[in-house]
């Protein structure tokens, strides 16, 4: 599994799982849980004695060094899968980053209720353990520029992720109280106080709204969403919503913001929003709200703007390469070659916010494309092992139903930041895998 995930531990946490919709056996009841079973594998290696033979493992398939330097700008999930497997290719791989240790938004947007850093310590230990360089708190494009990486690299992998707020055009979003949602998140990430009221109020429907709302509610605050759709159409993924709701978070549904209400100093006290009901279906598939007469107000000390995140413009428009009308930079699609030679990018630089497992998708198939211009050749097939397993549906589906982790009573998590998932137990994890329907292979010894 580390061959083909090298963030193994931190994707069983905190994935989409999109292999969900996908999974043959819920056509029968449910999907098996493969992101838990994964986060079972990683923890049973990664958080044990266990450690230290994988890695030793790992080593032994690295390539012999090509004598080829790549850069690579951004130690978020793109980033560090990238130099991963340059670095197992035999590259010479050094990271650039402008936060002060690597992981970006798995370290600093995601909070440790959810994706411990214990354990996204040891996923890039596990990287640097391979050679790969870090080099912290350097702004590429101010203390160093593309010119300068571009003399001293064979190549240059830019992967800076989406680290600047989308506008809102809301009123009152100048007062006092008013906090962007990645801010604030990574503000609590480093242990810094967070002024928050006993009142917020976030705006929106990702993961970064219901994240701002449960770490608000774990500062001690009564915490509403605001979002103008209906709950099922909240892109969040739907357990963490669960989760926030058994924690206590309300939620305003079919309610599009109006206003931010302040008082005479100028700090927030409250939130007007505009009821509105669903119209036709738009281009994401989901019916357009629409906006009624009606006009509710919600008290509130704070205001956290969860409504998306973007590229960095001035990064991209300084960066002299060709960018796209929508402020992402614009690649080749299959080689993800800039418009310089030489030059790569991909995750949320290319595509826009996304998500963990297609970030890290796009950073291998970076590694792959430029070990075959430096090289000349494709050898990426060979760091994986050969694996041989029957396709043969068992001719009875095993009887399990769908195993889900346990989790801290919500009563007792709200009072910390300690991870809410316990996770699958070895036995339940065992068992989850005999419901595939593909191979039914419960384990296999190496």
């Amino acid at each position: 599994m580390i061959l083909d995930n090298p963030l193994p531990a931190s994707t069983g946490r905190v994935c989409q799982h999109p292999c969900d919709n996908r999974c043959r056996r819920a056509a029968i009841d449910e999907p098996v849980n493969m992101r838990d079973v994964h986060r079972r594998i990683a923890d049973e290696v990664f958080l044990s004695p266990k450690f230290e033979p994988m890695v030793a493992r790992v080593l032994e398939r690295k390539f012999e060094p090509t004598g080829h330097q790549v850069a690579i700008v951004g130690a978020g999930p793109t980033g560090l899968t990238c130099a991963y497997y340059l670095a197992l290719l035999g590259h010479d791989v050094t990271i650039y980053d402008s936060r002060p240790a690597a992981g970006g938004m798995l370290r600093y947007a995601l909070p440790e209720y959810r994706l411990p850093k214990a354990v996204l310590d040891k996923e890039i230990e596990l990287i640097e353990r391979l050679g790969v360089k870090f080099e912290f708190n350097v702004n590429v494009g101010e203390d160093m520029s593309l010119n300068d990486l571009g003399q001293k690299y064979d190549a240059v992998f830019m992967a800076i992720g989406t680290w600047k707020e989308a506008w809102v055009y809301l009123a009152g979003t100048e007062l006092t109280g008013v906090i962007p949602a990645l801010p604030f998140l990574e503000a609590v990430s480093r242990d810094e106080k967070v002024p928050v009221g006993k009142n917020v109020v976030v705006i929106g429907g990702g993961n970064a709204a219901v994240d701002s709302a449960r770490t608000a509610r774990r500062l001690g605050a009564d915490v509403t969403i605001v979002y103008r759709r209906e709950r099922k159409d909240m892109p969040a993924i739907p357990e963490e919503i669960e989760a926030a709701e058994h924690e206590g978070v309300k939620f305003a549904y079919l309610a599009a913001p109006h206003r931010i209400v302040g008082d005479k100093d100028g700090r927030v006290c409250a939130i007007e929003a505009v009821r509105t009901k669903l119209g036709e279906f738009d281009t994401s598939g989901r019916r357009r709200p629409v906006p009624t007469d009606e006009v509710i107000r919600i008290k509130c000390d704070s205001v956290v703007l969860a409504v998306g995140e973007k590229v960095d413009p001035d990064f991209c428009k300084a960066s002299g390469l060709a960018v796209k009308e929508n402020g992402t930079l614009e690649v080749e699609r299959y080689s993800l070659e800039t418009s310089r030679e030489r030059f790569y990018a991909g995750g949320d630089l290319i595509t826009g916010a996304s998500n963990v497992s297609n970030a890290m998708g796009i950073g291998k198939k970076a590694a792959r494309n430029i070990h075959r211009r430096l090289m000349d050749l494709t050898k990426f097939p060979n760091l994986l092992p050969a694996f041989t397993y029957g396709m043969k549906p068992p001719e009875t589906p095993s009887e399990f139903s769908r195993h889900v982790p346990g989790e801290m009573p919500a009563a007792e998590r709200v009072k910390s930041y300690a991870e809410v998932s316990l996770g699958l137990t070895a036995v339940a994890a065992m068992e989850e895998t005999t419901r595939c329907l593909r191979c039914d292979i419960r384990s296999v010894e190496r």
